[in-house]
């Protein structure tokens, strides 16, 4: 998104009630809330302490287009599920995976590696791109781990950053 769009459509106010003017992540929060990529809890809370689920983060990206009923993807586990379509829909757009295993694990906790390659697939990187992009900066990288070409690429775009201990941490769980 252009900086001008962005700076027009934020806001610091929303219906939660559990996100105040002075939390460090109330405009992000407040504006994709008002523009309707997320939704919160029926008691009126968003709970932005809490770990982000894999259902949870194809949810907000899908909800920035438009959902395709017709999409399928063959997970064992996702049957039922209240994000089922928006999971197909993802897969649809190959922008997420399963699991060998043929699960896709909807509530299991997004990491930060896999936030990344999912980033990655949302704006067209290439695979060329990520090959491209070399040697990790983070110990925590290795060149063969399979987020490694997403984590260089990222980083080297300026769309992500370590800790700045030399540390990426791909495998923590992300927050709101």
């Amino acid at each position: 998104m252009k900086d001008d769009i962005r700076e027009s459509i934020m806001t610091q106010e929303n219906d939660f009630t559990d996100v105040m003017v002075g939390r460090w992540s109330n405009c992000a929060i407040s504006t994709i809330a008002d523009y309707g990529i997320i939704t919160g809890y029926a008691d009126g809370t968003f709970k932005p302490a809490k770990n982000i689920t894999r259902a949870e983060f194809v949810t907000m990206a899908v909800r920035f287009v438009a959902l395709d009923e017709n999409a399928t993807a063959d997970f064992t586990d996702i049957a039922g599920h209240w994000a089922e379509q928006n999971i197909k829909t993802a897969v649809a757009k190959g922008w997420i995976n399963g699991y060998e295993d043929g699960t896709f694990k909807p509530d299991a906790v997004i990491t930060r590696a896999e936030v990344v390659a999912v980033v990655n697939r949302l704006q067209g990187l290439s695979d060329a791109a990520k090959a491209a992009a070399g040697t990790s900066m983070y110990t925590d990288v290795a060149t063969s781990d399979w987020y490694a070409g997403d984590i260089n690429l990222a980083s080297q775009m300026g769309i992500v950053a370590g800790d700045g201990n030399g540390l990426f941490r791909p495998n923590d769980q992300v927050k709101y």
